[in-house]
This record gives C-alpha cells, sequence and structure tokens, in this order.
C-alpha cells in the first residue's frame, strides 16, 4: 500500500495506465521567422478564446476553477513572456515551437529553484500554458479522448490542468501522480471534477505497471497495487455505498 497526499474524496478501481505526453521534436531552425511570429500570433489568440469560452461557461459554484483559469488567462497575456519568445523566434530564427519550449522551460526551472510553494505551483501554471501553446502548434501527439477508451486509473509522473481537463472522467476512474501536490491547479480541478486522485506517491508509483489494477482512495490518501481478494471486496462495498449515496 502506497500512502501520501490525497485529494479528492472517493474511490476508483481500475486497470493502471501509464500516462506521459508525447512531444513531437520541435524543428529548431527556420527560414522565415516572420512567418512563425504570425502562427504564434495565431495560436496565442486561439487559445484565449479557448480559456474565456471555458471560463465563461463555468457555473459561479465552480469558483477554485475559475481563478486557477483567470490565471492562465493572465498568464497567456504576460507581455515580457510573450515578447521573450517573439524575441527568441526573431532574434534566433527558430520556429514557434521550440521557442515556446525553450522559453517556458526556463521560465519554470527559474520559478522552482526558489523552493517556494507558491513559486512553484506558479510554475505548474507556466507549464499549463506551453502545453496548451504546444497543442495548438500542433506540436503535442496526443488527444486524451481520443486516446483513453477504456476505463483506467491514469498514473502519471506529473499531471497538468490542461491534462486534467481534457480527460473524460466517465473512463478516468482516478490519477495517481509521482510528484505534485494537493494545492496544485491540477488537484482543484480534477477535486470538481470528482476524480480520485493521489498526488505525491514518490518512489513507489514509480514500481507501478501498465495493467496493475489499482484501488485509489482519494480521501485517504491510499493507493493500493494488485489488491487481494479482501481488499476488492471492503473497497467495492465502500465504493458502491458512495455511488448510491
Amino acid at each position: 500500500m502506497i500512502v501520501a497526499a490525497g485529494v479528492s474524496n472517493g474511490i476508483g478501481i481500475s486497470r493502471a495506465k501509464l500516462f506521459k505526453r508525447d512531444l513531437i521534436n520541435p524543428v529548431k531552425n527556420v527560414d522565415d521567422a516572420g512567418a512563425e511570429a504570425d502562427k504564434l500570433d495565431y495560436c496565442i489568440n486561439a487559445a484565449k478564446k479557448e480559456l474565456k469560452k471555458f471560463y465563461d461557461d463555468l457555473p459561479d459554484i465552480n469558483e477554485d476553477i475559475k481563478k486557477t483559469i483567470y490565471k492562465y488567462i493572465n498568464i497567456i497575456n504576460n507581455r515580457q513572456l510573450i515578447g521573450d519568445i517573439k524575441d527568441t523566434i526573431k532574434g534566433k530564427h527558430v520556429s514557434a515551437e521550440y521557442a515556446v519550449a525553450y522559453i517556458l522551460n526556463n521560465a519554470k526551472k527559474q520559478l522552482e529553484s526558489l523552493d517556494d510553494e507558491y513559486l512553484f505551483e506558479k510554475a505548474e501554471d507556466i507549464e499549463e500554458i506551453k502545453w496548451r501553446l504546444l497543442n495548438k502548434l500542433g506540436n503535442v501527439n496526443c488527444k486524451h479522448k481520443q486516446c483513453i477508451a477504456k476505463e483506467c486509473i491514469l498514473v502519471a509522473n506529473d499531471i497538468t490542468p490542461y491534462d486534467v481537463l481534457n480527460i473524460d472522467p466517465y473512463y478516468v476512474k482516478g490519477i495517481v501522480t509521482i510528484y505534485g501536490g494537493p494545492t496544485s491547479s491540477s488537484s482543484i480541478i480534477a477535486r470538481h471534477m470528482n476524480i480520485p486522485v493521489v498526488t505525491g506517491v514518490g518512489l513507489e508509483g514509480m514500481s507501478i505497471k501498465d495493467g496493475d489494477l489499482l484501488i485509489v482512495d482519494g480521501g485517504r490518501g491510499k493507493v493500493i497495487v494488485n489488491p487481494d481478494d479482501r481488499q476488492l471486496k471492503q473497497y467495492n462495498k465502500e465504493h458502491n455505498s458512495s455511488v448510491l449515496q
């Protein structure tokens, strides 16, 4: 049994699906830097519209998620950050994808190096914007709702809010992460989606294999790998009782 930080009440029982993003290595050097800057502008505007629509469509009861989405809108409107990406494109004649990954990875590393919980969470927000822009630029080789077509427990090193917002809770019965904590933006969103989550399981979680049967107890912060019959019976009973309430 692995004990870590429980994020949301609820129990998920299913097979493990090891999750990772497939980032296509972006082309570095380009001939037409102006066209790349234009492509970046187009994708930034598309991402802004997507975030604003999501924000506007959320009911007021999801105040925590609305605050999270508002943070993303502020980041993507940050003139300094976007200016650095454009300067990299034009100054080094690199692709928009390469510049986005380069600048935002560096920004994230700087925040993480300061050993501050608030700044660490801000680094996660930077990571979210990176993946959102790379997806718009066509540089991410996975659409989660299409990739996950049967019930599972997602097991990942970490998971961004973009990942959480693009999974289908009908299939994803729980999430387990090696890193991260209960106050992260991803955790807040997963909690509002009623997905049981246990975060920060550390090295023990790295032993989980694709297809292992898992019980995720989000309320108690427990992950049981390949449970015995007694544990399965106990948790199935508890899960069924909570569904009927």
